[in-house]
């Protein structure tokens, strides 16, 4: 092992670990050239960097560089920091530096850089191959190239962007904004409220614990919440299913698009293409936009408002109902009941009102015969239920609670299949 220290002259390792103790950017230029020959060699640098792609010429055979200076570092690595270690594997450690500025965007392809950043606000941008930045703890901007990458944006508040390649991207501790870019990408969240978009291609994004956001733009997207993990939302231009975990969902684009929720409370809101939305089971919150939506609560006392355009409210069964509907406008929007899920004798296309299967009351209670299912408008309540057998002994099922005023007229109920 041999120990060079503020060498003036150029020098030659052994073939075992050397180290090369050097002030700043200076020292490079003071000996000229440092050539680690074989075996495990670092040169330190003990006072703050600031070094551009041109000082490392004066370095070869190396396989790390150690920045112990305490305060900002700067680095602009290419092909000459490349051509300075070992197999083109550039590898900066700079754990105690309060703040470093590493560019390795002009760094070739057959090169890698590992930069292992400290406690400050970094940045560091990675090259054409397949890199690793650890930005440590501190609000870190990490920003991967065109290569596979894994980017650790450890505590803080860091923004992680992978950019072309498979890249992984792990957020750790804090509320943090992750962008896969191009490639089949992994996004990690972590702890905190993390916002993840894995991009182009088919990503798996992992939110951990905390309120977190998912952007869903490919296909192939999987999203995947460990349930009691915050309340989470997935923003989706294509259709999308909620999986166990995630509460929240938001359609948006201009494509007409169908959401499903899961057995939790989701909170669904649909865009301005006119989108399906279903709740399934749990107490809902199914929000329509701008355009024609229908609106399936499932199971559970749900809450739907249509929003503008003509809007379909509907049901599968009577069981479904017991929902409040918040914005029913008469004549434009529309109850839709399946015949087979409600049996009673309906019809798929019957006019209720003219076949008795529907009347309007102030006690909710039926005036068609037994065995004949009919529809009660309550007229003082706002509130529609079904009654499968009339005056049978069968229980009315509230369908569905209306704003003040807001109730639909018997045109206003279709029967569909």
């Amino acid at each position: 092992m041999a120990i060079f220290i503020a060498p003036t002259a150029p020098k030659t390792g052994t073939r075992g670990t050397d180290l090369f103790i050097l002030g700043g950017a200076e020292g490079l230029h003071a000996a000229g050239l440092l050539d680690g020959a074989g075996g495990l060699d670092v040169a330190i640098f003990t006072d703050d960097l600031s070094a551009t792609d041109g000082d490392f010429v004066h370095l070869r055979n190396m396989e790390g560089l150690w920045l112990h200076g305490s305060g900002a570092q700067s680095l602009t690595l290419g092909a000459n920091a490349a051509a300075a270690f070992t197999g083109g594997r550039v590898t900066v450690l700079a754990e105690g530096a309060a703040s470093v500025m590493a560019d390795g965007s002009a760094l070739p392809a057959t090169a890698s850089l590992l930069l292992h950043a400290g406690a400050g606000a970094d940045t560091l941008t990675g090259g054409a191959g397949a890199d690793a930045l650890l930005g440590g703890a501190g609000d870190d901007l990490l920003v991967g190239g065109a290569g596979s990458d894994l980017l650790a944006g450890g505590a803080g508040q860091d923004t992680l962007r992978g950019g072309m390649g498979d890249d992984i991207l792990q957020g750790g501790s804090g509320d943090d904004t992750l962008s896969g870019g191009a490639g089949r990408d992994l996004l990690q969240g972590g702890d905190g409220a993390d916002r993840l978009d894995g991009g182009a291609g088919a990503d798996l994004l992992l939110g951990g614990p905390g309120n977190d956001r998912y952007i869903v733009d490919d296909a192939g997207d999987r999203v995947s919440e460990a349930g009691g993990g915050g309340v989470d939302t997935v923003v989706s231009s294509l259709s999308f299913t909620l999986a166990a975990g995630i509460e929240n969902l938001t359609l948006s684009g201009t494509a007409p698009l169908t959401g499903t929720g899961n057995g939790a409370d989701n909170r669904m809101l649909a865009n301005d293409a006119g989108s399906l939305l279903a709740g399934l089971a749990g107490r809902d919150t199914l929000v329509g936009g701008a355009g024609e939506d229908v609106l399936a609560g499932g199971p559970g006392a749900d809450r739907l408002t249509g929003g503008a355009g003509a809007d379909h409210f509907r049901y599968g069964f009577a069981w479904e109902g017991g929902d409040s509907v918040t914005d029913f406008l008469r004549g434009s929007d529309v109850v839709e009941v399946s015949a087979a899920g409600f049996g009673g004798g309906l019809a798929a296309g019957m006019d209720l009102l003219a076949t008795g299967r529907f009347t309007s009351n102030t006690t909710g209670l039926s005036d068609a015969p037994a065995g004949t299912g009919q529809f009660i408008l309550e007229t003082d309540a706002d509130q529609l239920w079904w009654d499968a057998d009339g005056e049978g002994t069968a229980t009315a099922v509230r369908i569905a609670l209306f704003a003040a005023g807001t109730s639909p007229a018997a045109g206003d109920l279709h029967v569909i299949a």
